[in-house]
């Protein structure tokens, strides 16, 4: 329900272009940023103002874009339920390895959030958050599932940084990691994301996502027929009963 400008970024994005999507928003194409010179760049970026419906659905949408040129590529787009921030090393003009370590983490003052942000090659990136003792957060990172070239591993570290869980593949979740976590005192907590490979993507976008919400491992059964209602049961993880 919130309006945000999106730019998509390539080649032979002519004039005139238009979005193609099952995400249901309006799209209207902007002025493109300008460069440093203060000159357009033709044919590598366009920009639209996006309204989405108060009642889109949380989840991954695909984006083409038309233009005279033909149809691009798909693009995945995710809509979220929670409040959005840019991790502080992914702003422009940032420095690097600004938050690689327990030192120079990045504060996250409040939860539910999601924050987007990106790995660059051998580096990880190191949130810290607060937490009471008995309280319960889950930490969870959408990568692959979003179209992002990185395999996240997920770390909690306690102040001396000893690892208090670890989380590579989840289940439920492909190759992006979640962790469900009980903070066993009251305190700061450091959580750390690093490419399993610290490998150098071009797509090297993640978004980690925290706070105290449900979630389902499993589906049972994995499909049914086109036009005919299929009864499926949700079950798994910190669902109290299958649903």
């Amino acid at each position: 329900g919130h309006p945000f400008t999106l730019t998509i970024a390539g080649r032979n994005l002519g004039t005139g272009a238009r979005i193609s999507s099952t995400l249901p928003a309006a799209f209207t194409q902007v002025n493109p940023p300008l460069q440093s010179d203060g000159m357009m760049s033709p044919g590598r970026t366009v920009v639209f103002l996006v309204e989405p419906k108060s009642d889109a659905a949380p989840g991954v949408y695909p984006i083409r874009v038309e233009s005279t040129n033909g149809i691009s590529n798909v693009l995945l787009f995710t809509v979220g339920a929670f409040p959005e921030v840019t991790e502080e090393e992914s702003q422009p003009y940032s420095r690097p390895n600004r938050n690689d370590t327990i030192e120079t983490a990045e504060a996250i003052l409040q939860t539910p959030v999601t924050v987007n942000g990106t790995l660059r090659g051998a580096e990880r990136d190191v949130f810290r958050v607060s937490g009471k003792a008995g309280e319960r957060r889950v930490f969870e990172v959408e990568a692959r599932r979003c179209g992002s070239a990185i395999d996240p591993v997920l770390r909690v570290l306690d102040g001396n940084g000893k690892q208090l869980a670890r989380s590579d593949d989840a289940p439920g979740t492909g190759l992006d990691p979640r962790i469900d976590f009980v903070f066993p005192r009251d305190g700061n907590y450091y959580v750390e994301i690093h490419d399993a490979r610290f490998s150098r993507q071009t797509q090297n976008f993640y978004r980690l996502k925290m706070g105290s919400y449900s979630y389902a491992d499993g589906i049972f059964p994995l499909g049914g027929k086109r036009g005919e209602a299929t009864e499926v049961t949700l079950f798994g993880a910190s669902l109290k009963a299958p649903v």
